[in-house]
């Protein structure tokens, strides 16, 4: 036996339910030692996802801000280290000099301080979902003879005065990483020509010039390999859609 099962036991109205967890490897198991119960895999999943989407956004998110840093020959540091809210976060500076430089588009600029604003909302749920306390709560749904096992699941954080909880589920948790997949997507797009995001397919020529003279101060990213663009897959649906790998 190479795992162990972990299910518990709760009673309701004299009934008796059992709810089962992933399981956990033997060989990583302590003797001796606590261990917090991992959640459910329908969780874990999508959760995974925000994470790694939301730090595929701050990677393209930050190279636009660095190229702004640059073309505006801005003295900041230290704002790498800085955190993506508050007065002196990330999404500030960047709104800032968004301003400044496409003062003569104002198409672009109300377009991507539009895009920071859904960046940090979407951005806060992260925060609280990943960096937050999760307690989960079972309760019991009767619908005439059949019952089913509702779970609701409960994120705080304790870092905000006052605390900050959200409720969540499966859907809730899908449908933001599905929000961070078109976020992230949409601001790569506005770094890299190809493909054509939605604020670049209607921007004036006067903008797009605008945009390019911007790019040409972006600084190349090291994680994305020179055959990237021939890794992109256009999708035809109700809205463009961009994969990448």
């Amino acid at each position: 036996m190479s795992s162990i099962a972990i299910s518990f036991k709760f009673l309701c109205d004299g009934k008796s339910y059992i709810i089962s967890l992933p399981p956990l490897s033997i060989k990583s198991m302590r003797a001796g030692t606590a261990a917090v119960m991992p959640i459910t895999t329908e969780l874990a999943v999508p959760l995974a996802q925000i994470a790694l989407l939301w730090g595929r956004f701050e990677l393209a998110f930050n190279r636009f801000l660095a190229g702004l840093i640059q073309a505006t020959k801005t003295e900041n540091k230290r704002w790498q280290s800085n955190g993506f809210s508050g007065k002196r976060g990330r999404k500030k500076l960047f709104v800032e000099l968004v301003r400044k430089f496409f003062i003569c588009s104002p198409r672009i600029s109300v377009s991507l301080a539009h895009l920071a604003e859904v960046a940090e909302e979407l951005g806060n749920k992260r925060n609280v979902l990943l960096h937050g306390e999760i307690i989960g709560r079972y309760e019991i749904k009767r619908n005439g003879e059949s019952e089913d096992i509702i779970a609701k699941f409960f994120a705080t954080s304790w870092k905000t005065n006052p605390p900050t909880t959200i409720e969540f589920d499966q859907k809730s948790l899908e449908k933001l990483h599905t929000d961070l997949a078109y976020l992230a997507g949409e601001m790569e797009s506005i770094i890299d020509p190809k493909p054509k995001s939605s604020l670049t397919l209607s921007l004036s020529l006067h903008d797009l010039c605008a945009l390019q003279n911007l790019r040409s101060n972006i600084p190349d990213s090291p994680s994305i390999a020179s055959s990237a663009s021939d890794q992109n897959i256009t999708v035809n649906l109700k809205e463009p859609a961009i994969f990448r790998w």
